[in-house]
Parts: structure tokens; C-alpha cells; sequence
């Protein structure tokens, strides 16, 4: 019987990239029998304090922030249902927290100083992680439900049929609304996370909008991964996690609706440059993101229990 526990996989993005992905890699030599989960356990802290009492080490892994900003449209659910306060007692009861980066660890550290930065990576050339093929004047955007706040202040940037939103769900009322924010624009629909990076194929650049917010400064920089994965140049909002020394020279960075347009424009009418920015981008996230070392990471961690 296998000394590792996994809880929290699935198809959601964090599921896929925080549990199932990783650990569908990851070989280590477990000492002592080893729980990993995702945000909380469904079955609350009291799960955690049983699995200890029977000799399981506990390992949480978090890749955003506790706290939804109120713009969010999950943010009533959440609050209502006590999620953040089951995420910090979940985090605090943890041996250790793995993060993405160091500014959620700043977070993690008051609830559990045993924390350790894993940043998102990828099996980069295996798989649905391979370069795009063929090019266009089309930008891709692929982002979820949750991001039409976002997008709003850059609606005039994003308004134009060359911006394709990934992940469309036409029946979804924040899918209406991003619609209604950019009606000129193109939506495709939304893939299983198996599959999702067929999405970035054909396009000229890829793009990752966030609005200034301790929720977003919490995020990783997986957009920037992805693009990277597929060859693609990568323009995103001049803020972490993208605004930072790993990145730096890598992205074309904006802060104002000017500054995207500006950037779209020099991506469109220059495309052998464009080609050449994420040829750069490939080459940087191959560098520094391979999932292989972030599983070594993971490996160092569950193999020091005894």
C-alpha cells in the first residue's frame, strides 16, 4: 500500500497543477506514511488530527490567497461558508506548507512558519505543454469566470475581435458579463484541464490581466508558463507576479489601458519580433520552471519525515 495520500486533485486548474500533474511525476522514498492536500480538507481540521494520531505527516499546499476580494463573485459563497477560516486551520495544523511564492509565504508564515516555496512548473515539451505551430494576429487570453474585474478597467484594450477569451461558458452569468464588457471580442470555449493548452495554439501572444490586489499579488505566474511553453510572448499587467526579477526582460509589461494597446500594436505589426520575445520566453521558463525541479522540491520535503 502506497505511504502517500493525495486529496484535493481534479479538474480544476489548482487540482491539476498543485496535486494531480506533480505527483503523477514524483518519485520519492517515504519513510512514514504522508497526507498531501490542497487548500483544506472537505472533511475539515479534525481529519487532519485524526491521520496524525495514526502516524500520517500532513502537507498542505496552497497556491492562492485565503482571502476573495469583495469584487470577486464567489466572495458572499465563500465568507458565508467559513472557507477562509478553514484554510488557515487547516494551514496552521500542517508539519508543512508548500506555496507557489514568496509573497503568499509572507502570508502562510503567521498561521505555520514551516513553509516552503514550490513555484508552479511544467514537463515542458511532453505532453499538451509543446510549441504552438502556426501563427496569427490573434491574442489569446485564457482565464476563467472569476476574472472579469480584470478585465473591466482594460475593456477598451480587450474590446477587439484580434482578443480571444479561452474558457468561454456561454450559460455562465460571468461569462455574460464578459461579453457585455467586450462584445467585439472572440470566446471559445472552455476545455478539461487535460487538455486546456491546445488553446494557446495559433496565436501571436498571449496575455494575463490582473487588477492591483493582495488576492492577485498572491497569484503565480502560470500564464507566463504557459505562454512560454508554447513559444508565445506573453504581455501581463506590471505587477507580481510578473512584475519581478525572474521575469524581467521576458514579458512586456502594462499598467494602463494605453500601455496594452501599445503593446498589441507592436506585437501586430512586428510579428518577427513578436516571434523572436517568445522564442526568449521559451527558452527562460525551460530554464527556471521545469517540473522536474520543482518535484525535487516536493521529493526533499516528504522524504525528511521519519
Amino acid at each position: 500500500m502506497s505511504l502517500l495520500e493525495l486529496h484535493g486533485g481534479g479538474p480544476t486548474s489548482c487540482g491539476y497543477h498543485r496535486i494531480d500533474l506533480p505527483f503523477s511525476q514524483l518519485k520519492a522514498d517515504l519513510k512514514v506514511p504522508v497526507l498531501v492536500f490542497n487548500r483544506y480538507m472537505q472533511q475539515g481540521v479534525g481529519a487532519l488530527i485524526a491521520k496524525r494520531l495514526r502516524g500520517f505527516k500532513i502537507v498542505a499546499d496552497l497556491d492562492d490567497f485565503w482571502d476573495l476580494p469583495p469584487e470577486h463573485y464567489l466572495s458572499p459563497a465563500w465568507n458565508a461558508s467559513g472557507t477562509p477560516a478553514k484554510i488557515r486551520a487547516c494551514m496552521g495544523a500542517a508539519d508543512v506548507v508548500l506555496v507557489t511564492n514568496a509573497t503568499l509565504a509572507d502570508h502562510v508564515r503567521a498561521l505555520n512558519p514551516n513553509e516552503v516555496i514550490v513555484p508552479n512548473a511544467l514537463p515542458f515539451d511532453e505532453g499538451q505543454f509543446t510549441r504552438t505551430i502556426t501563427a496569427s494576429d490573434t491574442f489569446v487570453y485564457a482565464g476563467g469566470s472569476s476574472h472579469v474585474p480584470d478585465v473591466l478597467p482594460l475593456a477598451e484594450a480587450f474590446n477587439d475581435p484580434r482578443v480571444v477569451f479561452a474558457g468561454d461558458d456561454p450559460k455562465h452569468r460571468e461569462w455574460i458579463r464578459m461579453r457585455q464588457i467586450a462584445p467585439r471580442a472572440q470566446y471559445t470555449a472552455a476545455k478539461p484541464v487535460t487538455a486546456y493548452m491546445s488553446v494557446y495554439d495559433g496565436h501571436l501572444a498571449a496575455l494575463a490581466p490582473l487588477v492591483d490586489n493582495a488576492f492577485n499579488r498572491c497569484k503565480s505566474n502560470l500564464k507566463m508558463l504557459e505562454a512560454g511553453a508554447k513559444g508565445l510572448p506573453l504581455i501581463a499587467s506590471n505587477m507580481s507576479p510578473y512584475a519581478n526579477d525572474t521575469a524581467a526582460g521576458n514579458v512586456l509589461l502594462a499598467g494602463s489601458t494605453a500601455e496594452w494597446q501599445a503593446h498589441l500594436r507592436f506585437l501586430r505589426e512586428r510579428p518577427a519580433r513578436a516571434a523572436e520575445l517568445g522564442e526568449a520566453l521559451a527558452a527562460h521558463v525551460r530554464e527556471r520552471y521545469q517540473l522536474r525541479d520543482a518535484n525535487e522540491i516536493r521529493r526533499q520535503v516528504l522524504e525528511s519525515f521519519a
